[in-house]
């Protein structure tokens, strides 16, 4: 390299060129271990994860503060908006009640800000935009072969072709939806080289845009897919007038593979079929809705600063009764905007808005260097597939997409031209730098609740391990009085010890997570406990009514449960009766399933006949089942299955997967009739709405 286009001295290339070595190293690793999103939290791979994102701050302090040319910062434009989206995240990490575990979660946010102003600086010496282009798409193509080796080694054990098909591909990252977005950031960059690159290299590169529309249809997302089809319409005319090809024959091949895609995809064809208006709905939409819906509430309730970065799954609880079907808790909110309106409140929306407009505002700028090098506009055509997938997820908790769209903004960014540099402007990045760390090491922690809910829930049966359960389960509770999983399980240690703590427990439990398996079963048996029979009988048919497979539990076989069954059946009855009447003017699926379940709960309870349960069931099953004018089934002799629920997702979720998986103390007793040839004749758990539910138990 010449004098002319690197004037800087030697050993600092060698120092910048190790750091980003580094870079791309430590971000390759943590791309690539599948699954690597939530891999990446666990030792080794942690270390990976943090030298991923402290490198573009390393590299921020050696150019403010080391030998040799100064810093190329972006206009003021640019660096103004770069330091207030660091210091919204900031502040709202500060500002967040779980202030710790936000600090340290918001630590791939402010990566972004620091790897566009290191990224913009670095494509000031010498005509670099080409490297940057090629180098993404290396670490995406990369990512895309790992991606295709994974699935292409599950589907081809699937014993039909229609079976494999389904399978969606979640690889390298854990989740389909991050393999769309690889795929849609991977074509764009290959696509480009393809056409600009000859020989060899046009064939590598075209064959990895065939990879990255591979990623994109394995995944059978939704988002990914629209994306694909929005990022066709961007560049389908540019690309047709490159090849000089005629545009309506761009249009039909466009056409003919979306016809493609939609027919060979048994998930997506699904989905295009028309369904009922009694059908229950999908519930991957049921849950985006609800999902929606909580993100509006959590960033109305807190609009200045949101909850901060990485509090998701901390807030979320709090809302989950407020909608009618939904998950018990989740990660993120699968919508860009919605989730930055949670976790950073109004300033992050500002901050998102204003970094479109100043990208669209330099469209028209052309690069200075090569003709070769991809324009303003060229790279914002390019994202576009990617921009309308963050409409339907959220991705910026993985470092790969972080760096990717700080890459894409430095490549627009650095079309404007470069202000001179002062003295003031080499050292801000670097103080800014500074004061990032210090506010990480002054309040940055780790969550202690999960470990110590974990370790509570290893204790054994026993007085003494119940005592240091109860103990743990506690000092969990003052730190985060928000958690299910400690006020259910408190319930069930202090269930005969305390029984008005373990109702109340169960209670803030029922408003945490309505549908929780054993919550309302619990409040009734603290109520019997304490000798409010009436209170406890209406408790368990509420138990029943929220999941119908508990009115032929075999907790029923046993005493005092049995009498109260036997001897008041009409408590069943008449709850189960009240709650059709309340929904029959919905006239959708949630009507007919309350029609339906009252009749379930007479044939059961001896009060009703097959007829009856005909004339109102509406699925095939149902109906096959009771055309055949079957008997009571005898679920009083019914095999049983005891077992804990074991909560699988709750260390990722946690963002600590290193931690064991814990188990519930509730033993849940099943009716192996019921759950098993049967299952189709009970209304699935949670059916009832929530709202609904909620003020059943509070009408006591």
């Amino acid at each position: 390299m010449t004098q002319e286009t690197n004037p800087l001295p030697g050993p600092r290339i060698e120092a910048s060129r190790l750091l980003i070595g580094i870079w791309i190293a430590s971000i390759l690793v943590v791309t690539l271990g599948s699954p690597a999103a939530t891999r990446m939290y666990v030792w080794p791979w942690s270390l990976a994860y943090g030298i991923a994102l402290a490198c573009p701050f390393l590299l921020l302090l050696f150019r403010s503060f080391g030998p040799g040319k100064p810093i190329a910062l972006p206009n003021e434009r640019w660096l103004v908006l770069t330091g207030a989206m660091a210091g919204s995240v900031l502040l709202s990490a500060i500002a967040s009640p779980y202030r710790g575990p936000s600090v340290l979660w918001s630590a791939v946010l402010l990566a972004g800000p620091a790897a566009f102003l290191a990224l913009h600086d670095w494509l000031q010496a010498g005509e670099r935009r080409l490297a940057l282009l090629r180098t993404s798409a290396g670490i995406l193509t990369a990512a895309g072969c790992v991606s295709a080796f994974l699935w292409l080694r599950v589907t081809i054990r699937q014993p039909d072709i229609e079976t494999a098909l389904e399978f969606r591909n979640p690889f390298p990252l854990g989740h389909s939806n991050y393999t769309a977005g690889i795929g849609l950031l991977l074509l764009p960059c290959a696509g480009y080289l393809a056409l600009r690159c000859k020989g060899w290299s046009r064939v590598g590169w075209a064959l990895a845009a065939i990879l990255a529309g591979f990623l994109i249809i394995t995944s059978a997302s939704r988002g990914g897919l629209l994306g694909l089809a929005v990022l066709a319409a961007c560049t389908a005319f540019p690309i047709a007038n490159r090849l000089k090809l005629r545009r309506r024959t761009v249009v039909l091949a466009a056409l003919v593979g979306i016809a493609a895609v939609l027919t060979t995809n048994p998930r997506l064809t699904n989905l295009l079929r028309p369904r009922p208006p009694e059908a229950m709905p999908d519930a991957s939409v049921t849950q985006r809705e609800g999902m929606l819906r909580i993100g509006w509430m959590l960033g109305r309730d807190r609009p200045l600063t949101g909850w901060g970065p990485g509090t998701v799954p901390l807030a979320y609880p709090r809302y989950r009764a407020e909608i009618e079907r939904g998950v018990d808790n989740v990660l993120q909110l699968h919508s860009s905007p919605v989730h930055v309106w949670a976790i950073l409140g109004a300033p992050g929306i500002l901050m998102g808005l204003a970094a479109i407009a100043l990208a669209l505002a330099g469209i028209r700028r052309k690069p200075a260097g090569s003709a070769e090098a991809p324009t303003a506009s060229g790279v914002l055509l390019g994202v576009s597939g990617y921009a309308v997938l963050c409409l339907t997820d959220w991705q910026l908790d993985v470092p790969v997409f972080t760096f990717a769209l700080a890459a894409a903004l430095a490549l627009v960014a650095s079309a404007e031209p470069v202000p001179t540099p002062t003295s003031t402007r080499r050292s801000l990045p670097g103080y800014l730098a500074l004061a990032t760390l210090a506010v990480f090491a002054i309040f940055a922690r780790r969550d202690p609740t999960p470990a110590l809910n974990v370790g509570a829930l290893s204790y054994g049966r026993g007085n003494t391990q119940e005592l240091r359960a109860i103990a743990l389960l506690q000092e969990s509770i003052q730190l985060n009085p928000d958690q299910e999983i400690v006020h259910f399980n408190l319930g069930w240690l202090l269930v005969v010890r305390d029984p008005p703590q373990a109702e109340r427990h169960f209670l803030a439990a029922a408003r945490l997570d309505p549908d929780r398996v054993g919550t309302c079963f619990g409040i009734g048996l603290s109520r019997l406990n304490q000798g409010r029979t009436d209170d406890a009988l209406r408790a368990f048919s509420i138990a029943a009514l929220n999941d119908p497979v508990f009115l032929v539990s075999p907790w029923w076989r046993a005493e005092p449960f049995a009498s109260i069954r036997r001897d008041r059946p009409e408590a069943f009855l008449r709850l189960a009766e009240e709650v059709r009447d309340r929904l029959q003017d919905r006239g959708d699926w949630v009507a007919r399933e309350a029609r339906y379940n009252a009749a379930l709960f007479a044939w059961i309870l001896g009060r009703g006949d097959v007829a009856e349960m005909l004339r109102h069931s509406f699925t095939d099953r149902r109906v096959a089942f009771f055309s055949g004018r079957p008997e009571l089934p005898d679920f009083d002799s019914a095999p049983i299955n005891v077992y804990r629920r074991q909560r699988s997702g709750y260390p990722v979720l946690m963002r600590q997967p290193s931690l064991a998986v814990p188990s519930d103390l509730f033993d849940v007793q099943e009716n192996a009739l019921a759950t098993g040839e049967l299952r189709f004749a009970f209304p699935e758990r949670g059916w009832v709405p929530s709202p609904l539910l909620l003020e059943l138990l509070d009408a006591n």
